[in-house]
């Protein structure tokens, strides 16, 4: 009895570390394999997101819910290597487990122990290697971009924000093929290696590039413009995401005004919104450059796709920048009103059950959450319901951006249906028993959804969910 109880407790280290190392490996994929940003995750943990990341089998057997990577070469290098690691710890160690057969059963259960403990340190060491041959990869690709736009010099429209990057950066595309070729980054790419790769294999003979510069520290976005300097930007506005990261909403600010450094002397910057006047005045050169205020503009009279008129201040931009580059405003109008949204932009949908869905699909942040809400509260049906995940990488201010949100939302809907841990607490003591958080009960409630009812899909949503709705 009792070597069978060792063994399934060997058995368990055993289905525990392989499930750590898909789990880890699909967390740092999340994670873009920065550190930084995992160790801002860590720090935002709470009780069972702390349990998951001990014991990550115990939702192995829920494969709708447990973290796996995308299938990438990246990825397999990092399993193989840690597998191949361990075994050569454990394979070593064979020895001093056998050594003394007395203790070889006690000296066996360390082993596992140590072996399960040590494969996220493992599997963190190979991402660190790997990081520098990406490194690499990126300074190579880089170069052969740099060379490319220097030949073909192409008219660069950059786009940097704290959010709406990539709807802007969709919609200024679709409205700009009135002139021609454009080429941008299709979804959220902005990193430099994603940057570099796509420009080098898809700039063909576009005459027109619109690009997306993001940043997760100071000199990130400075990099990418010495690649690739805009002619022209577009500033979204500035927000709180990823303060975990900068620590402050300057260093946000400044990292973000590294865009409008590379401009040339005279050259335009849309500011979207308000907010994006604290980027320009981060920025060194404001005297040399033409600062249009986009925003105060006149909302235009469309009969488009898109859903929400919190998108009116990207349209405004994008309006402002078509007009600079010489487009008649017939031709903007046709462009805007042939817009199809994609999964970046809040998607009406219609729920098996005859309800409402209002899919603002994506990694949430504060300005578009409360947007979305305003969204919500402008719909007709009696019965609105709010789904979210949270908001991560807040730092500090988690509580008091959730706070100010919950407060928000209790003014428009009933109830909440909490599926993620960051900012749960909070919702929670303002929802109290209105708010629903395990799958059983959600399952419950799924089934109550009626055609008078409205549901916001605030974040990237489990796949369980996806399907029952």
């Amino acid at each position: 009895m009792g070597n069978f109880i060792i063994v399934l407790f060997l058995l368990g280290c055993l289905l525990d570390t392989f499930a750590g190392l898909i789990w880890w490996s699909g967390l740092l994929q999340q994670k873009e394999y920065r550190l930084d940003r995992l160790v801002a995750h860590i720090r935002s943990l709470t009780g069972r997101q702390i349990l998951l990341h001990v014991l990550p089998s115990l939702t192995i057997f829920r494969l709708k819910t447990f973290k796996r990577p995308k299938r990438t070469l990246r990825v397999g290098i990092l399993l193989l290597g840690s597998v191949v690691v361990l075994f050569l710890l454990v394979f070593s160690l064979a020895y001093w487990v056998v050594a003394v057969p007395a203790i070889a059963t006690i000296r066996l259960i360390v082993l596992a122990i140590g072996v399960y403990i040590f494969a996220p340190v493992v599997l963190l060491l190979f991402t660190a290697l790997t990081g520098g041959l990406v490194s690499l990869v990126t300074t190579y690709y880089l170069f052969l971009v740099r060379q490319r736009i220097k030949k073909q010099q192409p008219f660069i429209i950059g786009i940097t924000g704290s959010y709406g990057k990539t709807t802007t950066k969709q919609l200024l595309s679709h409205v700009l093929q009135q002139r021609g070729k454009v080429c941008t980054t299709p979804g959220s790419i902005n990193t430099a290696l994603g940057v570099a790769r796509y420009v080098y294999k898809h700039l063909g003979c576009s005459k027109i590039l619109v690009l997306e510069y993001a940043a997760y520290r100071v000199g990130e976005i400075a990099r990418l413009a010495s690649v690739a300097p805009p002619d022209m930007a577009i500033l979204t506005g500035l927000g709180k995401q990823h303060l975990e990261l900068f620590g402050s909403k300057q260093l946000i600010a400044e990292a973000k005004a590294e865009l409008l450094a590379s401009l040339p002397q005279g050259a335009a910057v849309f500011c979207a919104n308000q907010s994006a006047m604290q980027i320009v005045a981060a920025a060194k050169n404001i005297c040399a450059l033409e600062i249009v205020e986009t925003w105060r503009n006149s909302s235009p009279k469309l009969q488009s796709k898109i859903v929400g008129d919190h998108y009116q201040d990207s349209i405004k931009a994008v309006i402002a920048a078509a007009q600079y580059l010489k487009l008649s405003d017939k031709q903007i109008v046709a462009r805007l009103e042939s817009f199809v949204p994609g999964d970046k932009w809040i998607q009406r949908k219609t729920a098996k059950s005859g309800a409402t869905i209002l899919d603002d699909f994506g990694t949430s942040n504060p300005d578009g959450f409360s947007a979305a809400l305003r969204l919500l509260a402008q719909q007709s049906e009696s019965r609105k319901i709010l789904i979210t995940t949270g908001i991560v990488d807040l730092g500090r201010e988690s509580v008091a951006i959730h706070s100010q949100l919950a407060q928000q939302a209790a003014v428009v809907v009933g109830e909440v249906w909490y599926l993620g841990e960051a900012g749960k607490t909070v919702f929670q003591q303002v929802f109290s028993d209105k708010l629903v958080s395990t799958q059983a009960d959600v399952r419950k409630k799924i089934q109550l959804l009626d055609k008078n009812t409205v549901l916001l899909l605030e974040g990237r949503m489990p796949q369980w969910l996806t399907e029952h709705l």
